[in-house]
C-alpha cells in the first residue's frame, strides 16, 4: 500500500491562449512544490517526475500507482479580462474521487497570493485527512504587495527561461532575476534564482568565475539574512562553499539547514548526498540518494546518483535495479555506458566492463576504464598502451589517470598524476572520496595531504 501521507502535483493546465503567458501555469506548479516541501513527513513527488508521469499517462489512477502516492493535486489557470482564475483538487489516487476543490479568482499581479492559498488549503486539507497538525512557514516576502507580486512573475518567467538551459535561456534569465531584484529588492527568491543562474553561467564557461562566484554567495547571504527559512539558499550556498570556497565544514552545516527547512525536496537531498559522498561518508550519501530517489523516481540523474552511492557502498543488486530503472525510461542515455561498465568492473566482470565503455563518447573516460578492465583481465600490457594513448592525448584527464594507475597497482605514478591534477586545479579531485579506484591509496600520508590541500575533511578511520 501507497503511504498515506504522499501527494504528487500534477503540472496544472494552462487555459490561457496567450502563450506569452504560458509561464504561469507551470511557475504556479513549482511553486506549490517548493512550499509542500516544507512538510516534514510528506512524500512530495518532484516537480520534474510529476511531469514526466503525467506526459506519458492520461489516466491518473495509473499514475498514482506508478508514482505510489495516495493523493494528486490537480489544476487549471485561466485569464479572463485581467482576472487569474485559478482552479485546484485533491484527488483520492486509487480511484480519482475528489477530497477538496477550490476555485481562486485575483487580479494577475496577484499570482503570488494564489499559490499561498492553494498551498495552506492542501496543508488543512491533508491534516484533517490524518488528523494531524502541519504547519507551513510564511512564504519569502509574505507581506503581499504590487511590487511583490511583479516580482513573483517576473521570477517565474525567468525560471522558465533557466529550465531550457541555452546560453541565450540563461542569459534571459539573469536579466529577469535582477529586474524582479529592483522591482522588490526584498523578494529572497529572485536573489537566490540570480545566484544560482550565476554559478551555472560561470561553470559553463559564460562567464569569469570569480566575479560571478563572489556576486553569488553575496547574493545568498542577502536572500538568508532576508528569510533564514529559505532552504534553496541554503542549499545553493552549500554547493558554493564546497566548490569554490573548498570550505566542507562550512557546506555540511548549509547542506543539514536546508534539508531540515525542506525535507521532502528530492533537489536537497540529492545534492546532499552528492556532498556527503565527497565528504567521504557514503552510508550517509546512500541513505540520502534513498531519499532523493524516492521523491524523483522518473529523473535519470538521481538514478544515477543512487547507482553511483549503492556501488561505493558495495550494494551491486541495489544499483543493478537503478541502471535498468534507467534503461527504461531513457533506453538512450548516454551515461549508461559508463554506468554499466562500473557496475561490470564492481561485480568482477571486467570482460563485460570492456565491451560497455567501449560504447562511451568521451575518450578520456574511454580509455581510463578500459585500462582498469584490461589490467583486471591480467592484459597489463595493453593496459600500459591505453593509459599511454591517454596520456598522449589529454593531459587534461590527470584525475582519471591517476585513478587507472591506482588500480594498477602503481601508486608512485598515481600520485605523480594527482599532484598534475591538483597543479592544473583539476575539479575531479573534489572526488578524491568518492572515487572507488583510489581507495588503494588511503594508507599513504601522501594521499592525506592532497585531500588536505584541496580542502576536503580528513576522512574518518
Amino acid at each position: 500500500a501507497n503511504d498515506a501521507n504522499s501527494l504528487a502535483v500534477l503540472p496544472f493546465e494552462s487555459l490561457i491562449p496567450d502563450q506569452d503567458l504560458s509561464y504561469l501555469a507551470d511557475g504556479l506548479t513549482e511553486t506549490i512544490i517548493n512550499n509542500l516541501s516544507q512538510l516534514p513527513g510528506l512524500r512530495l513527488i518532484s516537480y520534474a517526475s510529476s511531469y514526466a508521469a503525467a506526459a506519458d499517462h492520461g489516466d491518473r489512477r495509473i499514475l498514482a500507482s506508478e508514482l505510489k502516492v495516495e493523493k494528486l493535486l490537480i489544476g487549471s489557470v485561466q485569464l479572463h479580462e485581467g482576472e487569474l482564475r485559478v482552479s485546484a483538487s485533491l484527488l483520492k489516487g486509487e480511484d480519482g474521487s475528489r477530497i477538496w476543490s477550490h476555485q481562486y479568482t485575483r487580479v494577475l499581479d496577484d499570482a503570488f497570493a494564489i499559490q499561498d492559498e492553494i498551498s495552506r488549503a492542501v496543508v488543512a486539507q491533508l491534516a484533517s485527512e490524518l488528523d494531524q497538525t502541519f504547519d507551513l512557514r510564511a512564504s519569502g516576502a509574505s507581506a503581499e504587495s504590487a511590487s511583490t507580486s511583479r516580482a513573483y512573475r517576473l521570477v517565474l518567467r525567468a525560471r522558465h527561461a533557466r529550465r531550457n538551459g541555452s546560453k541565450a535561456s540563461l542569459q534571459e534569465a539573469e536579466q529577469l532575476f535582477r529586474e524582479a531584484h529592483e522591482v522588490s529588492p526584498g523578494y529572497a527568491d529572485a536573489l537566490v534564482g540570480l545566484a544560482d543562474v550565476l554559478q551555472v553561467q560561470a561553470v559553463l564557461g559564460q562567464s569569469k568565475r570569480e566575479p560571478a562566484m563572489s556576486e553569488a554567495l553575496a547574493l545568498l547571504a542577502k536572500a538568508i539574512q532576508l528569510e533564514p527559512e529559505n532552504a534553496a539558499a541554503f542549499a545553493l550556498r552549500a554547493e558554493l562553499e564546497h566548490r569554490h570556497l573548498w570550505n566542507f565544514p562550512a557546506a555540511r552545516a548549509s547542506f543539514t539547514r536546508a534539508v531540515a527547512l525542506s525535507p521532502a525536496s528530492s533537489e536537497v537531498r540529492a545534492r546532499f548526498s552528492r556532498f556527503l559522498a565527497k565528504s567521504g561518508d557514503h552510508p550517509q550519501a546512500a541513505e540520502h540518494a534513498w531519499v532523493a530517489a524516492d521523491l524523483d523516481p522518473r529523473s535519470i540523474n538521481t538514478l544515477s546518483n543512487l547507482a553511483i552511492r549503492m556501488l561505493r557502498e558495495n550494494r551491486p543488486a541495489d544499483a543493478r535495479a537503478a541502471i535498468d530503472e534507467i534503461r527504461f525510461l531513457e533506453p538512450d542515455r548516454v551515461s549508461l555506458p559508463w554506468l554499466e561498465a562500473q557496475w561490470h568492473l564492481q561485480v568482477g566482470n571486467p570482460r563485460d566492463a570492456l565491451e560497455w565503455i567501449a560504447q562511451e563518447e568521451l575518450a578520456y573516460l574511454r580509455l581510463s576504464i578500459s585500462a582498469i578492465a584490461l589490467h583486471q583481465l591480467g592484459r597489463t600490457q595493453q593496459a600500459e598502451q591505453t593509459l599511454q594513448t591517454l596520456i598522449a592525448t589529454d593531459e587534461g584527464a590527470a584525475f582519471q589517470i591517476a585513478e587507472a594507475y591506482a588500480q594498477m597497482g602503481q601508486a608512485s605514478e598515481s600520485f605523480y598524476w594527482l599532484e598534475q591534477a591538483l597543479r592544473a586545479g583539476d575539479p575531479g579531485l573534489s572526488e578524491l572520496y568518492s572515487s572507488p579506484y583510489l581507495e588503494k591509496l588511503y594508507t599513504d600520508p601522501r594521499f592525506n595531504d592532497i585531500a588536505q590541500t584541496v580542502g576536503l575533511p580528513k576522512l574518518a578511520n
